[in-house]
């Protein structure tokens, strides 16, 4: 797709630049030297709002590693879109190059990175039939641009986006430790703490009852007063 603009700030992604004061010409900006596309980082970075993998200074990974993550996220798209499709060497360039990419801007997980964009062109085509387009491998990754204005869309979603299959452990953050085990001082504490709601609890009990036996013992003597009998 290539967004003109942010579908989420609504900031031009080519905005125009005066010149002369009086004509405007395209001018970009935070471009990239080499490729003269929008950086990835940046502005990206500073309003995480989901969980996500943490940036980090880039790392050397093999071509191995990198070819392995590629298949990760085209599996997740088939998953995803239900398709039957084959990984042509256009469609592989595309994602080694978005893999190669992301991991360059110190994101270690380029996977689930990748996988955001695929749920939220997902989301997008299922909301819009007029964007079906963007639900495909060719539109959400022949682009530097495409792939990032998707991603932030997810990031700064606030509709809950669905994940759109399952992806494999390993491309995942990394799990929170377990929380240590209580200490013998916070046992006790608990250990009181249950005692007075227990304590509060039969207490509030047996005022009901005996609220209830008065009531039943006034209702009685009513019917007897009350009966000519």
């Amino acid at each position: 797709m290539g967004y003109e603009f942010n579908p989420v700030t609504g900031e031009p992604l080519f905005p125009r630049k005066e010149t002369d004061g009086r004509t405007t010409v395209p001018g970009r900006v935070n471009t990239d030297a080499s490729t003269g596309e929008p950086p990835f980082t940046q502005k990206v970075l500073e309003r995480k709002e989901k969980v996500e993998a943490v940036a980090a200074p880039a790392i050397s990974v093999s071509e191995d590693q990198m070819e392995k993550e590629l298949l990760a996220a085209w599996n997740y798209y088939l998953d995803a879109s239900d398709r039957q499709e084959t990984l042509n060497p256009l469609k592989k360039k595309m994602g080694l190059a978005v893999v190669s990419r992301i991991r360059k801007q110190g994101f270690h997980l380029p996977v689930l990175e990748m996988s955001k964009a695929i749920d939220m062109a997902r989301q997008l085509a299922r909301e819009n039939p007029k964007k079906k387009f963007l639900f495909r491998w060719t539109s959400m990754f022949s682009k530097w641009n495409t792939f990032v204005s998707l991603w932030q869309e997810y990031r700064d979603s606030d509709r809950g986006i669905p994940d759109a299959a399952a992806l494999p452990e390993e491309y995942l953050p990394p799990k929170p430790p377990p929380p240590p085990p209580p200490t013998p001082e916070e046992k006790a504490r608990a250990a009181e703490e249950r005692a007075r709601v227990d304590a509060v609890w039969k207490e509030a009990v047996k005022r009901m009852r005996e609220r209830e036996a008065k009531e039943t013992t006034s209702r009685q003597v009513c019917e007897t007063v009350d009966s000519p009998f």
